[in-house]
């Protein structure tokens, strides 16, 4: 049982920091292109990177791995990025 746990945590963990990765680097690549249209696509990529972890850390809250207060402070991270990816994308020009 607690194996099988930790092989759980140690998946969501994985797919987190994947994610994570792939957020800084989709901004990335997006403020490289020259088309704003480009750019943004890479921004919305971003953001649907965001909402991943968001949707980890709610797997990881409903399997009661962590208490709610434990996650809290990544959950306001992962809230503060969305609205910063939004704010990028929608004065994208």
């Amino acid at each position: 049982m607690l194996e099988n746990c930790l092989k759980k945590i140690f998946n969501l963990t994985s797919q987190i920091k994947r994610a994570a990765l792939s957020i800084s680097n989709n901004i990335a690549e997006g403020a490289a292109r020259k088309s704003a249209l480009e750019r943004k696509r890479f921004y919305e990529v971003a953001r649907s990177s965001d909402v991943e972890v968001d949707n980890c850390l709610e797997v990881i809250l409903a399997s009661e791995y962590f208490d709610k207060k434990e996650i809290a402070i990544a959950e306001d991270l992962v809230e503060q990025i969305f609205r910063l990816l939004s704010a990028m994308i929608d004065n994208t020009k």
